[in-house]
């Protein structure tokens, strides 16, 4: 099977990379963008260049994303990756109009989601099984591992809650930025990985599986939807419901190296067998084998479809092809086209700023 992904070379890193080398290992070919392929170039045009049709098309939320025209017209099922679901829930339930199947890299959204498209599917976060991860071990360089962002705003517990960490138990070099590389190495290196959420959104995201997959405790936040994809609480990992609770519990479980092995090695054996991107790439094999159909563009008109491409790529930062797109727009329906100029100017004036601000 041929699968295209929707993305340019350098957007293929970390879930997006991980599906690729998943296929491929499956036997699978995997095709993207040509290097010039622009934000808004015909998606027919790009199948038409393929060696073969597309099995599946998938608009895989790439960092700097693209929407090609045309995406609702692909004849292959098409999917879109909504890695951070809960981020920005309500565009991407709008953006995702376009596919048959939005896949939800995390639990708790599907049936929020599915009440506005019914090709919801869950497609959860994972690791790559293929790595040979360090067991879970007494001993460690490091007791506690920590990567990330501790941005106050964003991250306030992150903000008071690693410096205190710091003070009292041994830790890598949490100040620093790590690649992905280097935070497995981290991780490996750790007795515990801490889970702090941001302030606005909490859900297990891809952290969780690193840490459990490196042979790290994991202790999080909870109620966790790790439960929702069949961990268990004082089996895969510990949780606390109190910030307070964060040192007492690392300490216990410093102290107790059996307790803490056999959880660790419990979510490590979890993770490495049932949530991996081996495991994954199997279902979007299942997904191209399913009828095209689902997607509700298919009920939309004209105008309703050019709205929604001029909705994403104003909020995308994409002015010149929201103008491009305006401009078919208007020769749909000029009153469609003057209700959508307050966010043209609006994307304009970012525009402005943005290179005001360089």
């Amino acid at each position: 099977m041929l699968f295209l992904f929707l993305c340019h070379r350098k957007e293929i890193v970390r879930e997006r990379a991980g599906f690729v080398r998943a296929l491929e290992g499956l036997g699978h070919r995997c095709e993207i963008y040509p290097d010039d392929f622009p934000v808004d170039g015909d998606v027919d045009q790009l199948v038409k260049a393929l060696p073969e049709s597309p099995a599946l098309v998938i608009w895989p939320d790439a960092p700097i994303p693209s929407l090609p025209s045309g995406l609702e017209n692909v004849s292959a099922p098409t999917v879109s990756f909504e890695i951070d679901t809960p981020c920005g829930l309500d565009k991407r339930e709008y953006w995702s109009r376009l596919v048959d199947y939005p896949c939800l890299f995390t639990p708790g959204m599907r049936d929020a989601f599915a009440r506005k498209h019914s090709g919801a599917t869950d497609l959860w976060f994972c690791v790559d099984g293929a790595p040979q991860y360090a067991a879970a071990a007494a001993e460690r360089p490091f007791e506690i591992g920590w990567v990330g962002s501790i941005e106050p705003k964003l991250y306030p517990m992150r903000a008071r809650v690693i410096p205190e960490l710091a003070k009292h138990f041994k830790m890598n070099d949490w100040r620093k930025f790590h690649n992905p590389q280097q935070m497995m190495e981290a991780y490996q290196q750790s007795k515990i990985v801490v889970n702090l959420p941001r302030a606005d959104v909490q859900y297990a995201n891809l952290r969780y599986f690193e840490a459990m997959a490196s042979g790290a405790l994991l202790l999080t936040w909870a109620p966790s939807d790790l439960e929702q994809m069949g961990y268990q609480e004082g089996v895969h990992y510990i949780a606390y419901r109190n910030e307070s609770e964060i040192i007492p519990l690392v300490r216990k479980y410093l102290a107790d190296d059996a307790a803490r092995i056999r959880i660790a090695d419990a979510g490590q054996r979890e993770t490495l067998e049932k949530h991996t991107y081996q495991v994954r790439a199997k279902s979007l094999v299942e997904l191209a084998a399913k009828p095209s159909g689902g997607r509700p563009a298919r009920q939309m008109s004209p105008v309703e479809i050019s709205r929604l491409y001029v909705h994403f790529y104003c909020k995308r930062g994409y002015f010149d092809a929201a103008l491009r797109r305006w401009s078919i727009l208007r020769k749909q329906s000029r009153a469609a086209a003057i209700a959508a100029l307050p966010i043209i100017l609006r994307s304009f004036l970012g525009r402005i700023v943005a290179t005001l601000l360089r």
